[in-house]
């Protein structure tokens, strides 16, 4: 699906939803004013997890992932993204994006 992707970081009352926001690119709410200014980007992604892990996930560099996990090896566990998702608020219009591909 491509996605247009707005923030982080997002000024009041927008992240009042999460920090970013996640809208199908063809979205009308993105000619909205409150979203004038914001900084945006175009991505394709098949999932929620996808999504998450292109901000947070190990490929993203994020220290996030480099913590120290509660699990034999230390390493993340397969679901880590899941942690991270509330960050992200998906607008109505991407309801179709499954969680995982």
């Amino acid at each position: 699906m491509d996605l247009t992707i707005l923030g982080p970081n997002l000024g009041r009352p927008l992240c009042d939803k999460g920090e970013t926001h996640v809208h199908h690119a063809d979205c009308r709410d993105l000619r909205k004013r409150e979203y004038f200014g914001v900084l945006s980007s175009f991505e394709r992604h098949d999932s929620v997890r996808s999504v998450v892990e292109s901000y947070y996930g190990p490929q993203a560099g994020s220290f996030y992932y480099e913590r120290d996990w509660d699990t034999p090896d230390g390493q993340p566990p397969p679901n880590a993204w899941e942690d991270y998702a509330s960050e992200f608020w998906f607008a109505p219009c991407c309801s179709s994006l499954p969680m995982e591909a």
